[in-house]
């Protein structure tokens, strides 16, 4: 309320943490919620128990924070051509919430291929005005790439798709998004 917010709807369930948003989903435009709760708060590389079950269940955007809110100024884009890529892609371009800002376009890969693809997208970001775009391809682990171009370009939000792959895979190789939510140092906005 002191930050204008005239009306704001309060719920009370029972149940568990997950069922409930699942019912809650579609009223939700984004679902703010804290990296890791009181059980892993003294934890840095720990997520919260609760965390990975949320993102996997819900297909709306969800702000993972770590931090304080701070305006963001810079964000940063990590892309890679996947289908939630592409959504978060999407959702920059054509939301008025992005306007103004600095984006980083960042794809780490090996593939040459995906520079092109990092060519198309940044098209697409500037020519959807209001956006400027810094666009680079990078190599590396992604995850530790994505953590230190975050803190060498002071970047607010980091914008991602999630849990692109399944549970079997991420068991096998490690999931790139429970990495992410462990290292970075900044909020993830998650998109499935």
């Amino acid at each position: 309320m002191q930050a204008g917010i005239l009306d704001p709807i309060t719920h009370q369930r029972h149940g568990s943490l997950v069922e409930s948003l699942i019912e809650l989903e579609n009223d939700l435009r984004v679902l703010v919620i804290g990296v890791r709760g009181k059980v892993h708060d003294n934890q840095p590389d720990k997520i919260g128990a609760k965390l990975e079950s949320i993102i996997r269940s819900l297909h709306k955007p969800i702000l993972v924070v770590n931090a304080e809110f701070k305006q963001p100024e810079r964000i940063m884009l990590a892309y890679d051509g996947s289908p939630a890529a592409e959504k978060a892609l999407d959702m920059v371009a054509t939301s008025p919430l992005y306007k103004g800002l600095v984006c980083h376009l960042v794809c780490v890969s090996k593939d040459e291929g995906k520079g092109q693809l990092l060519e198309v997208a940044a098209r697409k970001l500037q020519l959807a005005g209001g956006i400027e775009v810094i666009a680079q391809k990078m190599l590396g682990k992604p995850e530790q790439a994505l953590s230190e171009h975050q803190e060498q370009k002071a970047i607010d939000v980091t914008v991602m798709g999630a849990f692109g792959h399944t549970r079997v895979r991420d068991w096998l190789l490690g999931s790139f998004t429970l990495k992410m939510l462990t290292h970075s140092p900044k909020p993830l906005l998650l998109l499935r």
